[in-house]
């Protein structure tokens, strides 16, 4: 518990479910030693006062030694730093976090967003041979009540509480609940009971072989049906994985049309960390592209991973991508612009109003409905802008609301070199004679 909390604040998660666990010790009347240094099981029949105290007292003991862990990892004085951090944790989970889901922009999440991603986002293998689980489940293929309570109330915890969590920004906040989900799969095959006896709460029956129950259930073994099945599922997580490999964040399983649709359903850690520069630039080297537009999320500059681009307006770009002098040459025979997922839906910009920054999603939206001609590592999507006037007047628009005279003014040259009567063009040079242009958007 103690390196838990000392390496993420949602560890704060195993409050409630430590919690709702010692209810249910309680209500099984499992047997608990009444002091945690005692040896032994204690009296399953002590009287339920003995036995809460037993478990309350155990559970300080958890805590203190926690917090001496805790305590040390940061050194011992770097507490009030801590709780710094798990103070504005916790303010930016009670605010809430722009986030993006089919098309759909909030600030405050969607109660099913982790049980869709969950769904998309696990191979489909994993996602049937959980779903034979939970039906042997139901069937009776059960393990001792309380080791299926140390199972499943782990997982329903998470579950209900990312269901109202309003940092919707990837599958990663559930990862916790796959462990247990394995675990609780194997009964898919298992063929023996357990050794102890099965512990249920006073005058409950206990599991009778003879009405098919979980002894039964293991002692028919498991057919060739069966463990055909686990093993066709396995193949396709096995085959699921070799196709996506390098690009495993990008993963989207066939119900969300594959990765190449990915970036449709969900963003973020989802989909794009910055991660496939490395692919962008070996997408550069296998089309002979010297430079190229780069329109990127985030401060992990495709620069520094041999990417030479000029530079098109994205989301938490540092002041060195945006000031680097680099331009696409005019005599270029190809001209691309790759663009990561998380600009092109815009996620994180907003407009500036009399009212104050509101967001706005439609900063690159023409390129929505086009089909990019190649996706490096899944969340870069390249689109071919050659001799497109249409495409250099909307990058010189967007160079001007970002307060880049400079490329404002290349590309708007560009635009008319191509078609001289380009509306667009004209207007972005006309702005430009009124005076300094508009701060830029702050989230450029």
């Amino acid at each position: 518990a103690g390196g838990a909390f000392a390496s993420k604040f949602t560890s704060f998660w195993l409050a409630p479910i430590f919690g709702a666990l010692l209810l249910g010790l309680l209500f099984l009347r499992a047997p608990v030693p009444p002091f945690p240094w005692k040896a032994g099981t204690g009296d399953p029949r002590a009287p339920s006062p003995r036995r809460a105290a037993g478990l309350a007292l155990a559970s300080l003991c958890v805590a203190a030694v926690a917090f001496v862990v805790l305590a040390a990892s940061y050194g011992f004085s770097g507490l009030p730093a801590y709780f710094l951090g798990l103070w504005r944790g916790f303010t930016h989970s009670g605010t809430g976090h722009m986030a993006y889901l089919n098309g759909q922009y909030s600030d405050t999440g969607w109660w099913y967003y982790f049980l869709y991603a969950y769904v998309i986002k696990t191979p489909i293998g994993t996602l049937l041979i959980v779903a034979a689980s939970i039906a042997a489940l139901l069937r009776g293929a059960r393990l001792r009540a309380k080791d299926e309570m140390f199972l499943w109330i782990p997982i329903a915890g998470v579950v209900a509480i990312t269901c109202l969590w309003k940092v919707n920004i990837g599958l990663r906040h559930i990862l916790p609940v796959y462990p247990l989900l394995y675990i609780a799969a194997g009964r898919v095959l298992a063929r023996r009971p357990p050794a102890a006896a099965p512990i249920g709460p006073p005058g409950a029956r206990l599991e009778d072989p003879a009405a098919g129950g979980a002894a039964a259930h293991r002692a028919r073994g498991v057919g060739w049906p069966v463990a055909g099945f686990v093993a066709a599922c396995l193949a396709w997580n096995v085959l699921a994985a070799v196709r996506i490999a390098p690009h495993h964040l990008a993963y989207f399983n066939e119900i969300a049309g594959g990765p190449r649709d990915g970036h449709r359903h969900l963003l973020d850690s989802n989909l794009d960390w910055g991660q496939s520069s490395k692919a962008l630039r070996r997408f550069m080297e296998e089309r002979s592209l010297p430079v190229i537009y780069c329109a990127f999320s985030g401060n992990s500059d495709p620069w520094y991973y041999g990417v030479r681009y000029q530079y098109a307006p994205g989301s938490g770009n540092l002041d060195n991508a945006r000031n680097r002098p680099v331009r696409v040459p005019d005599d270029a025979p190809r001209e691309v612009l790759a663009i990561s997922a998380m600009v092109l839906h815009a996620v994180h910009f907003t407009d500036e109003t009399e009212s104050g920054p509101v967001p706005s999603h439609n900063l690159y939206a023409p390129l929505r409905g086009q089909t990019p001609i190649a996706m490096p590592g899944y969340s870069f999507l390249v689109y071919d802008i050659t001799r497109s006037a249409g495409a250099h007047a909307y990058l010189a628009a967007l160079y001007l609301s970002f307060r880049q005279v400079d490329l404002a003014v290349h590309e708007a040259g560009r635009a008319l070199a191509i078609d001289p009567a380009n509306v667009l063009a004209l207007a972005v040079l006309e702005k430009m004679k009124e005076g300094p242009a508009a701060p830029p958007p702050p989230g450029g």
